[in-house]
């Protein structure tokens, strides 16, 4: 398995994958808005992908104020594996690398096997939020 940059040609299976997990959202992960975000942080999406094939992925936020790992979702049939954690391990350093102390990830509040995963991996439970947007 090995750990690259996402490059916009592979949005499509990206996409599959998030779709796959309950993780795709129409607005926030439109071809438009992750074209934009790898053209500003090129590395600010990370795949795993084991013989060309991309089996997982995981979304990069690095503020000034905080940062957030987003959308960590493996493929069906690679589950199990070690590669979402090998994703949050290789951003996590990535964050570290460039001067982050903390790290926040989003999950849904009712998925509860998600809560544990990242609750083995050092993860706190924090408030219960709803997110809210709207188009500008």
């Amino acid at each position: 398995m090995k750990i690259i940059p996402f490059t916009i040609d592979k949005y499509e299976e990206v996409k599959t994958i998030l779709v796959e997990a309950g993780s795709f959202d129409n607005v926030w992960d439109d071809f438009t808005h992750w074209s934009n975000k790898i053209k500003k942080e090129p590395n600010s999406i990370l795949l795993a992908t084991e013989k060309d094939e991309v089996v997982g992925c995981i979304l990069i936020i690095n503020e000034p104020w905080t940062s957030f790992l987003f959308r960590l979702s493996v493929k069906n049939g690679f589950r199990e594996r070690g590669i979402g954690s090998e994703l949050i391990k290789v951003a996590e350093k990535q964050l570290k690398d460039s001067g982050a102390d903390e790290v926040a990830i989003f999950v849904k509040i009712d998925n509860e096997e998600l809560h544990n995963f990242y609750e083995k991996r050092g993860y706190e439970k924090g408030g219960e939020y709803r997110c809210m947007y709207k188009k500008l």
